[in-house]
């Protein structure tokens, strides 16, 4: 950006100096004519309409050129033009005290102001070459003296040279001003766009720095050293307040590791003090054609403090629910096992009504500390060989009685058995979820299909329906917490929209994996991927990046 309006204002420089130079050519030589006419010089005056008339084609084709925005090409043109015409007009008159001269001397300040270094020694070289060599040529008396020297001659070239000076240095003067003026309109815009990044960087308790990995120092933003809490604007980075050493080594680490477009992983960073918590991350940024290093940070403490506060509540009323609704439950399934001798059918009704909303309290209940032990990577899994068509079968025998209601078929064919690693009990709590989803999103009398297969690491379980499928625009939500997809052509269940999560998350743990493939109108297939290796990772619970 700075290079490209360097050579925006080079070229405004040099377009202005090529129209002064035609210009005042333009002008002047005319009204040098018609002086030295008016002054009894008719030699003069017609070797002057003469060389007027040799410089306009060249003067006319720079006009040309301008118009075409080519200012550098225009004002070389316009220059030579003019310093060959005076050159010959001086080796004409025979001597360097000439009309020409004074405007010869002056004419190098037209490429000295263009800003480009050669142009301005081609301008001194040549116009030192043409004042050399007449006087040479004089002083060896090699070519006559035509023109008789006179002191109007060198009063008016004087007077020419004096105003192509001035127009050239008024020209240069303006294109000064205008810099001066975009200067200052550029420092108040810079000034009001760095007041406003702050002033947003402050609304979002965000801040940054400039990272020197070499030195191992920093450059601290009037914002950085609010939230740090720092009274120096340059420390070294182990100085920062609340950054350990190994605070201070994840950063180098994500200062060397950055991707092909100059940006880092984002980053937890836990600060000595009571509970500061920083997001950071590292990019790389060209100033000046100069690579720097800068760490940007997010103060989320607050984020942090909310979702814990967030899973505690959810704890503490789960199992405030959990300890009547067991009594409860127990009270109702007592009174279940002795509707049959004692209850009338009304008593039945009410009675069977009972338990089943107290049984789906009890699963939502339990939904609900999963997800939160989930969450807070609580969760543990007794992982051993497990049979996975003996879990298949638990699965299906759990969930016959509702397919049995929903009037769906249940199909599987074990044709080989597969020994993979898995928690039985989280194995049953995913199989039961997918199976459950098939079932109540099936059409009536169709059927859901339950196949195993081989994978590279273990074995693949397979489940499809025949359902509606899953609507585009909500396939990538499907995982989340809380979402449901609405469909009007299916039979709607109430449910919390936590069990896919919660599966997904069950199988990350396991060490498996958890998806799925769904076109609208043709039904849903779910994949859960077991490992018969013990997983990688030494923390199977933690949430998947």
């Amino acid at each position: 950006m700075s290079k490209a309006n360097n050579l925006r204002q080079q070229h405004n420089l040099q377009a202005g100096l090529a129209r002064t130079l035609i210009g005042s050519m333009l002008i002047i030589m005319p009204i040098a004519a018609l002086v030295l006419w008016l002054g009894d010089e008719p030699v003069r005056a017609k070797r002057a309409v003469l060389m007027y008339a040799v410089m306009l084609p060249p003067l006319l084709l720079s006009s040309y050129l301008l118009m075409r925005l080519r200012a550098r090409g225009a004002l070389l043109l316009a220059w030579l033009s003019t310093w060959l015409i005076l050159s010959l007009t001086l080796f004409s008159a025979g001597t360097v005290f000439a009309t020409p001269m004074p405007a010869l001397v002056i004419l190098p300040v037209a490429l000295a102001l263009s800003g480009e270094r050669l142009l301005s020694w081609l301008g001194y070289a040549l116009s030192a070459f043409s004042i050399a060599l007449v006087a040479w040529l004089e002083a060896q008396q090699l070519i006559p003296l035509k023109v008789p020297t006179s002191l109007g001659g060198i009063v008016l070239g004087c007077f020419i040279a004096l105003l192509l000076l001035g127009l050239l240095l008024r020209n240069m003067s303006r294109h000064v001003i205008g810099l001066y003026q975009a200067s200052v309109d550029n420092s108040a815009r810079l000034e009001r766009l760095t007041s406003r990044l702050e002033l947003a960087l402050k609304a979002g308790h965000m801040c940054y720095f400039r990272l020197n990995p070499a030195e191992r120092s920093v450059v601290l933003s009037p914002n950085a050293q609010a939230m740090l809490h720092s009274t120096h604007s340059r420390c070294a980075l182990e100085q920062l307040p609340g950054f350990d050493p190994h605070n201070a080594a994840l950063l180098l680490q994500q200062a060397e590791g950055l991707d092909e477009a100059g940006f880092s992983e984002p980053i937890e960073l836990e600060l000595n003090g009571p509970e500061h918590h920083l997001w950071a991350r590292v990019f790389l940024i060209r100033e000046h054609d100069k690579p720097e290093l800068i760490c940007a940070l997010q103060d989320i403490s607050a984020e942090k403090q909310l979702a814990q506060s967030k899973s505690q509540f959810a704890a503490m009323v789960s199992h405030e629910l959990r300890t009547p609704l067991t009594a409860l439950l127990g009270s109702i399934r007592l009174l279940h096992g002795l509707h049959n001798a004692q209850l009338d059918a009304q008593g039945q009704q009410i009675v069977d009504l009972a338990l089943r909303g107290g049984e789906r309290l009890a699963a939502l209940v339990n939904d609900i500390l999963d997800f939160e032990k989930l969450q807070s990577e609580r969760l543990q899994v007794q992982l051993s060989q497990q049979s996975i068509n003996a879990q298949i079968h638990a699965a299906l025998e759990t969930l016959q009685p509702l397919a049995v209601t929903e009037q769906v078929r249940l199909g599987f064919n074990a044709a080989e058995d597969y020994q993979v690693l898995l928690d039985s009990g989280r194995t049953q709590q995913v199989l039961v979820n997918l199976l459950a989803n098939a079932i109540r999103f099936s059409p009536a009398h169709s059927t859901v299909q339950i196949s195993v297969s081989a994978t590279p690491n273990g074995c693949r379980i397979t489940v499809s329906d025949q359902g509606p499928g899953i609507p585009l625009d909500f396939q990538d939500k499907l995982f989340q917490p809380f979402t449901q997809a609405h469909n009007d052509d299916t039979r709607q269940t109430k449910s919390t929209g936590l069990g896919l999560a919660i599966s997904q998350k069950l199988m990350h743990c396991m060490g498996g994996e958890l998806s799925f493939f769904s076109k609208p109108g043709q039904g849903a297939q779910f994949y859960a991927d077991f490992v018969s290796t013990e997983p990688a990772s030494e923390e199977p619970c933690s949430e998947p990046a």
